[in-house]
């Protein structure tokens, strides 16, 4: 028969041992899609950009021995941290962000103010697509607030 056929050898597998030699290829085929995908996180992960100080708006000075506030951006969440000073007068915007760095939609995050008195006041970080983000309920009490939040770019 193999001189008729040409060196042919006819599939003598079963039906089901076809299909199961298919789904292994199948699977294997998805876990090395996976661990590619892991692979990335990995190197992205291990490049993780420097902070980009900012500059503070009227009314606003670095809290001294703090963090400053500074941002930055991990494939599409942005970080923003810091802590400053309200020192009255202008209030706002506390910083603009760099393009690339705003968010596609209006966010608002809780934050909180510590006066010199020692108590806390909850107050509204926003941060506009403009880039501006602005702290929300501010009176004429002063003291330093945190600026930390993240937020995604991706509409």
């Amino acid at each position: 028969m193999a001189d008729v056929l040409g060196g042919f050898q006819p599939d003598t597998k079963a039906p089901s041992s076809r299909r199961a030699d298919f789904d292994l290829r199948r699977r294997i085929a998805e876990l090395e899609a996976q661990v590619a995908a892991a692979n990335a996180d990995i190197a992205a992960l291990e490049a993780i950009p420097a902070w980009t100080s900012l500059t503070l708006g009227t009314g606003w000075t670095q809290r001294a021995t703090w963090e400053p506030v500074a941002v930055r951006k991990i494939r599409d969440v942005v970080s923003l941290r810091g802590t400053v000073n309200w020192a009255g007068g202008g209030a706002n915007p506390i910083v603009t962000l760099p393009v690339g760095m705003r968010p596609p939609a209006y966010v608002g995050r809780t934050t909180q103010l510590v006066p010199a008195s020692g108590s806390h006041i909850t107050l509204h970080i926003e941060i506009y697509p403009s880039g501006a983000v602005n702290m929300v309920g501010l009176t004429a009490v002063t003291g330093f607030h945190d600026v930390a939040c993240d937020f995604s770019v991706t509409p």
